[in-house]
């Protein structure tokens, strides 16, 4: 009867239960899906930074005739109204005069030389000054920029 009174029976529907166990095998599962999502996200990141051209650069590429005009990357002109910036993103078709600034974006990511492929370029513009400039160097090369904000 002492037993009853102290709660140390080990049958019966008054008996203690357990403390559950932590489960390991659930804990790594959940480390190791964050860690392939973390993984993912940072690869992605690193890939589709662009590189940044100056207008002369993008100049010279226009004129070789070095900028992608297919419809999944497309020139455009991107203008935010917070900050005034505005600037022009595309693609190249080959990086093979810019080899020397891609030195250091192999080591986050960007393709190789090896590889070929379009190359997601960024060129600051200023569109109220180089309208005329602009507008004639893309008309002769037959290159049309959609507009963005």
């Amino acid at each position: 009867m002492s037993d009853d009174l102290n709660g140390n029976r080990s049958e019966g529907p008054g008996r203690r239960t357990q403390d559950p166990q932590f489960n390991w095998r659930g804990f790594m599962l959940f480390i190791v899906a964050a860690m392939l999502l973390s993984a993912g996200y940072i690869a992605h990141t690193y890939q589709s930074r662009p590189i940044s051209l100056n207008y002369r650069e993008f100049k010279t590429e226009v004129e070789a005739n070095n900028i992608s005009t297919a419809k999944e990357t497309p020139l455009e002109l991107f203008r935010s109204d917070t900050t005034r910036e505005e600037y022009i993103q595309g693609s190249l078709l080959n990086v093979d005069r810019l080899q020397d600034r891609l030195a250091d974006k192999n080591s986050v990511g960007m393709k190789g030389p090896a590889q070929s492929g379009p190359y997601l370029f960024r060129v600051p513009v200023n569109v109220e000054f180089q309208k005329d400039d602009l507008n004639k160097l893309l008309a002769a090369h037959s290159l049309v920029i959609n507009s963005k904000q």
